[in-house]
């Protein structure tokens, strides 16, 4: 393998979910990379496929194609689990227990939003996404559904901004002006 911190690791911005679970490894696995940020995932996987960069964590919905194509390679996921979409690849906790990352997607209203208002646009999101057309359109960019209530929302956003916390500060990740 190259020199220590010579590997070239791409993601999608500071203190995104990728740039999360690139510390979150780094730290856990005792290694160092060489970090290369970009605006976004479609500029990092392109520097990927030119050469640019040696690896990239990336969601699966947008590295998805690529892989199929076999124009890239899947070496791990970063869920609790193996991906129903690529069940040969293994999940990163196989080999470093406890390594989990992900990118998350909800869907918000304005503060202040009448409760039955909130509550009607909640079952109708709920009931899209149990529909059989949505589950496999999902399962084949190896994402899933998280239906539930505001509330369940809320304490998913807390208990993953708690998660996170110890390793930007020990990154020392700090936000961009």
């Amino acid at each position: 393998m190259r020199r220590a911190g010579r590997l070239r690791v791409a993601y999608a911005g500071t203190g995104t979910p990728q740039h999360l679970a690139i510390e979150l490894f780094q730290h856990m696995a005792g290694v160092r990379f060489t970090l290369v940020a970009y605006p976004g995932s479609a500029q990092a996987v392109a520097s990927l496929l030119r050469g640019e960069a040696d690896v990239m964590f990336d969601p699966a919905p947008s590295s998805m194609p690529h892989v199929r194509a076999g124009r890239l390679v899947a070496l791990a996921t970063t869920g609790p689990t193996r991906s129903e979409a690529l069940p040969e690849v293994p999940a990163a906790t196989e080999a470093l227990p406890g390594l989990e990352g992900g990118a998350g997607f909800g869907i918000c209203s304005p503060r202040g939003i009448p409760g039955e208002l909130a509550a009607r646009l909640n079952t109708a999101v709920n009931e899209a996404l149990a529909e059989d057309a949505i589950q496999g359109r999902l399962a084949g960019l190896g994402a899933a559904a998280m239906p539930g209530s505001a509330a369940e929302s809320r304490r998913f956003v807390a208990a993953e901004t708690a998660r996170y916390a110890d390793i930007i500060r020990i990154a020392g990740i700090r936000r961009e002006r």
